[in-house]
């Protein structure tokens, strides 16, 4: 079966505490189903969890939008204190 429960976002898996870590079991809870499954078990309900990537470009955009603001409000910061 190819949707296999330990790809679907409703699945949240069980883990076990080792001396200095968690370690994941192959047993999980379906929110969905209400119950403990295998994490290769599967069902019609099977939702794939995506992860938006982002382009390198799209952020070096976005942070230098965001250094434009910054410095635009320390700016008016300091001519404020200037101005007292």
């Amino acid at each position: 079966m190819d949707k296999q429960c330990f790809s679907c976002r409703f699945f949240k898996a069980y883990y076990t505490k080792g001396y200095a870590n968690f370690t994941k079991t192959d047993l999980g809870y379906c929110v969905h189903r209400k119950q403990t499954l295998n994490k290769h078990d599967g069902c019609e309900n099977h939702y794939v969890y995506h992860h938006g990537k982002l382009d390198g470009k799209t952020v070096i955009k976005h942070l230098y939008e965001a250094l434009n603001s910054l410095n635009a409000i320390a700016s008016i910061w300091s001519e404020e204190q200037d101005n007292e």
